[in-house]
């Protein structure tokens, strides 16, 4: 574990992590998460909590949604949730490595540990492969080291950080993450290849800069450049708002200020106004 900055949350803030696991994606769950957590780790898998819930533990605030990222195959990782979720949906995305179990309530994303998961085939309905339950490959150290490479997946250097849940540490690979959450910063941590195709990464910055981050040159330099091509060109943009955003959230009005101040144009800014204006009156 010292091969990357971690970090223990005060006994305060420990409750946050008891509470998420008790919960369950809806009353038709056979499962909480932390059940589900021990049956991934009786098969020998190394699991950590990615994503938000991290960043929101650190800064003492109750999770939204907890994002499990595991050390395994995506063929077991289907099987697995098969077999534990027969009465939900899953949805899979397998060049991302990535399940999502539907619930009534919220959905639960599970993904492999990402450094080979963009070439992955369509997995087969098959039960759990003998191969990896005890491969040593498999190990808590290999997880460990393949968060180096998992990052890479990611977007911001805040939303790189993990709960790992063998040592209760939450890990910071980049050794970035924790210094930019303490000081507000936003920074890239997605490879440059990935970070060309992101659709979505304007909104994401955007909800970052709302909520007080500050984006440092490369971040804000994207964002200037990109956002034109983004509002006027993709036709998902304002579904991509919805999902992203929504009127609901506290930090809409900030968002829909940082939006227009970053318009490069008038015309930008009138397309910006027709979507927020349909969303609002859609509310």
């Amino acid at each position: 574990m010292t091969m990357y900055d971690h970090y223990t949350l005060p006994e305060q803030h420990q409750h946050l992590i008891r509470t998420a696991m008790t919960q369950r994606i809806d009353q038709a769950s056979p499962v909480t998460i932390g059940e589900l957590i021990a049956h991934m780790q009786s098969l020998n898998w190394s699991v950590f909590i990615s994503g938000g819930a991290p960043r929101d533990w650190v800064e003492g605030q109750q999770a939204q949604d907890i994002d499990l990222s595991v050390n395994t195959s995506f063929a077991d990782l289907y099987a697995f949730c098969l077999g534990i979720f027969q009465s939900h949906q899953l949805l899979t995305d397998p060049d991302f490595g990535l399940v999502t179990v539907l619930g009534s309530e919220y959905k639960l994303d599970i993904n492999i540990l990402r450094e080979a998961a963009f070439t992955m085939p369509v997995p087969p309905k098959v039960g759990l492969s003998q191969s990896h339950q005890h491969d040593e490959s498999q190990s808590a150290t290999t997880a460990i080291a393949r968060l180096k490479a998992d990052i890479l997946s990611r977007d911001f250097a805040v939303n790189a950080l993990y709960y790992c849940c063998d040592s209760g540490h939450i890990l910071d690979p980049s050794k970035q993450g924790l210094s930019d959450l303490k000081h507000r910063r936003l920074s890239f941590v997605m490879c440059a290849q990935r970070l060309a195709h992101d659709n979505v990464v304007c909104i994401r910055i955007l909800q970052f800069i709302a909520r007080g981050f500050e984006p440092n040159e490369e971040v804000k330099t994207l964002l200037c450049t990109r956002l034109e091509t983004a509002v006027m060109q993709q036709q998902e943009f304002q579904a991509w708002l919805a999902v992203y955003i929504g009127t609901h959230k506290s930090y809409y009005p900030q968002f829909k200020a940082c939006a227009y101040h970053y318009a490069a144009s008038q015309t930008v800014k009138n397309r910006l106004q027709h979507y927020f204006s349909n969303m609002e009156s859609e509310s």
